[in-house]
């Protein structure tokens, strides 16, 4: 996922790109068609693990019903099953249940696309044509304010750690996030207005395209 420019020195591969058109270009079909070579390999991805998946799923959910037997008789006293419910919990926390792969979202909140990452290890592909998702770095789901870190994590390959009240930690020892919209140039325009994409640096990473209007 990158690339040397001279000795130890690595660029990761990911991009942000933007593409500027005016209404009535048609901008959803050629999305359709850039992306269709990307939702076929998630579709055989998603086709190929689906089995596996479900095998892990149900193993889970029987050692959890299990546990629960246990815990229920360790409380009573029973050494035994204390041991075993010990165990049982031991193991369900070494072995989590891989999430089915994804390479794509659409326009969706900065939390959700961090599940996302560090359910999927680290590469995720953020596209859309409509450009709701600067309304959501600029905090449309966070109070107004900007929500701006994976963004700029995913930029650079950097780690994405988070703690927050009403979930579990996240930690994504590398994040590779490429953005790829095409937006209407009302929206370029709200993006160099935002002080905080300016300031924090977010306007310079993107890549700029003004394709004439056919």
């Amino acid at each position: 996922m990158g690339n040397c420019h001279g000795r130890g020195w690595r660029e990761p591969w990911n991009l942000h790109v933007a593409v500027v058109l005016d209404p009535a270009n048609r901008k959803s079909a050629v999305f359709r068609t850039a992306t269709a070579p990307l939702r076929s390999i998630e579709a055989e991805m998603i086709e190929a693990a689906g089995p596996e998946v479900a095998r892990a799923m149900s193993d889970r959910q029987m050692k959890e019903a299990a546990l629960k037997k246990a815990e229920t008789k360790a409380s009573g006293g029973d050494v035994t099953a204390r041991a075993d419910a010990l165990a049982l919990a031991v193991q369900l926390a070494c072995e989590p249940v891989a999430p089915m792969p994804r390479l794509l979202v659409n326009d969706t909140t900065a939390e959700a696309i961090e599940i996302t990452l560090a359910a999927q290890g680290g590469p995720l592909f953020v596209v859309g044509c409509e450009g709701g998702i600067f309304d959501t770095m600029a905090g449309r789901y966070s109070s107004g304010v900007a929500n701006l870190d994976c963004f700029l994590k995913g930029h650079a390959g950097d780690d994405l750690r988070g703690d927050r009240v009403t979930r579990d930690s996240l930690i994504v020892d590398r994040v590779w996030l490429t953005l790829c919209y095409a937006v209407q140039g009302k929206i370029l325009r709200g993006m160099a207005s935002q002080r905080a994409f300016r300031g924090r640096g977010l306007v310079g990473r993107f890549l700029y395209a003004m394709p004439e209007s056919l």
